[in-house]
């Protein structure tokens, strides 16, 4: 969309290397700058236009995504990136329940540098459907013990769920701006 934003959200991504945070945000929901700046400053973004129902059309939120590789040699810099954030997304491979050992330390930063903001778990790779079962009871045991807002199963691969994911959490974050429908 070339109009401005009536609402502009920061969302962070995180989640271990070859978990498909690149995958998610190259999908075509995605707009932005198609350089990767990893290199250097250790954050990739891109943008994800939501049009929402109201009573003018040309209203939308627009989230700029940034994603932070933990592993990078840019990790200690993770706290400070994560500030400002609206909204945080934890993402792991459903194939490799090992990328979610670092949610507890994440969780920290998190909890610490953005206080009481809206958390969701992305188990992504759900096109791998013979590890669901096994995802989905963890998933939810580290919902309730983190206290976040959900969980979703995706794929960034096929692009499965993406929608529904920005469709609960821009309601959330307009709902604390006090947006009705």
């Amino acid at each position: 969309m070339d109009e401005e934003p009536t609402y502009l959200f920061k969302i962070f991504l995180i989640g271990k290397k070859g978990v498909g945070k690149s995958t998610f945000i190259k999908s075509p929901y995605f707009t932005g700058i198609e350089d990767d700046c990893e290199l250097t400053i250790g954050v990739y973004f891109r943008h994800y236009d939501y049009s929402f129902d109201s009573s003018n059309k040309n209203e939308f939120a627009r989230f700029s995504i940034y994603i932070h590789n933990p592993e990078s040699r840019f990790k200690e810099m993770f706290s400070y990136y994560v500030l400002g954030s609206n909204a945080i997304f934890i993402m792991f491979d459903i194939s490799d329940l090992n990328s979610l050992k670092e949610i507890d330390s994440w969780m920290g930063v998190i909890r610490k540098q953005c206080h009481d903001i809206p958390i969701m778990l992305l188990g992504n790779k759900a096109d791998l459907t013979e590890h669901l079962e096994l995802s989905k009871v963890l998933a939810d045991s580290i919902v309730k013990k983190h206290r976040l807002m959900g969980y979703y199963e995706m794929s960034a691969l096929d692009s499965r769920n993406i929608e529904p994911i920005f469709a609960e959490i821009a309601e959330t974050l307009l709902e604390k701006l006090g947006y009705k429908r």
